[in-house]
């Protein structure tokens, strides 16, 4: 069972056995730039979520990405490369993990943890707007991250958060127009400040019932167009609170329904960006006139889990003869071709 998120929390109960890429790539390909001399652009990078960083400005104001099309597009259900991909053009964190694993402020301006390790001080950008012009407050935080944390929503998150005993605005602040966020928690967890940056925890103004109706998220880019099964088509947003608007001023999200259709597409100029692709056709495209490859180290690796909570995982004979009868490089060879790095058992 895939993980991709850095530094995700096993769900409780299972054991991870047999760790096959602790180290894996995202492959992309695009567009070759144009010829020395022209204005050009570096190929857009993928973050340790899988989503594509803003590309620099280019000759072309629009940047078309192959994709294939998401299932659904509520932040809390997220789970595709395109579905992550498509949230995090559109909303924003607190917080997010950079390529070399550090904590650097989305809309958090500061995360600060008491000295018993029981509660966070969130303080959030003064400038933060969603797409509607309305500020980012502290009830937009409360209400995404007690959606999140709530048992009975059917959510991925709830245990991610469950160690969280309640989530408030200082007392004498009014929620509705402060901007600082208080979280409690039951006991100390050294990992709180990563777990804010979890695919899911895309912030969403508070009330939203359905985040699909509307897209009115913080993010670098707005939605102007989404039809299910083609394309979804944004614009950039020019109130966006980080220095610097995105460096294309539009940004279309192309949907194909297998990969070979869309490596057709960057083949014939229908689009500059495949995100993502199978290691064969990756390949396949290195040499390729007027295409341009590149193969970005994640966070993101491939397991095989056993319940330690049950048999036969709970039996350690069981757990040692699978280790010994495992060949992991056997297994990276033929799955990845070569294109990552072989992981350790945990534990």
């Amino acid at each position: 069972m895939p993980n991709t998120h850095p530094l995700r929390k096993s769900a409780r109960g299972y054991l991870a056995l047999v760790i096959i890429l602790a180290f894996a790539f995202v492959l992309n390909a695009c567009a070759a730039p144009p010829p020395a001399g022209s204005p050009a652009s570096e190929p857009a990078a993928a973050d340790a979520t899988g989503a594509p960083a803003p590309a620099q400005p280019a000759a072309s104001s629009t940047l078309r990405v192959a994709m294939e099309a998401p299932v659904q597009l509520d932040p809390a259900f997220a789970s595709s490369d395109s579905e992550i991909a498509i949230l995090n053009a559109v909303y924003d964190y607190l917080v997010d993990v950079d390529e070399n694993n550090r904590l650097q402020p989305r809309l958090a301006s500061s995360v600060v943890a008491s000295e018993d390790g029981l509660s966070y001080t969130v303080e959030l950008q003064p400038n933060a707007t969603f797409h509607d012009g309305s500020p980012v407050t502290a009830a937009d935080v409360i209400y995404t991250f007690n959606r999140l944390r709530d048992p009975e929503a059917g959510l991925p998150t709830a245990d991610l958060y469950s160690n969280i005993v309640d989530i408030a605005a200082p007392e004498g602040s009014d929620p509705a127009t402060g901007t600082t966020v208080v979280f409690t928690l039951q006991a100390p967890d050294p990992f709180f400040q990563y777990n804010l940056s979890d695919n899911h925890a895309l912030i969403v103004k508070a009330g939203t019932e359905d985040p699909t109706a509307d897209f009115n998220g913080s993010g670098p880019f707005k939605v102007v167009n989404y039809s299910p099964e083609d394309r979804m088509e944004l614009v950039a947003n020019d109130a966006y609170f980080i220095d610097g608007k995105p460096g294309v001023d539009n940004l279309e999200f192309i949907f194909f329904a297998d990969q070979t259709a869309a490596v057709d597409a960057l083949k014939g100029g229908q689009v500059d960006l495949n995100m993502r692709m199978a290691t064969p056709l990756y390949l396949s495209l290195q040499g390729e006139p007027g295409i341009v490859t590149s193969s970005i180290p994640t966070n993101g690796f491939d397991l095989v889990r056993l319940r330690a909570d049950r048999e036969p995982g709970n039996d350690p004979r069981v757990i040692e003869a699978f280790k010994l009868a495992t060949d992991r490089q056997a297994i990276f060879d033929t799955v990845t071709l070569g294109l990552g790095a072989v992981g350790n058992d945990s534990p």
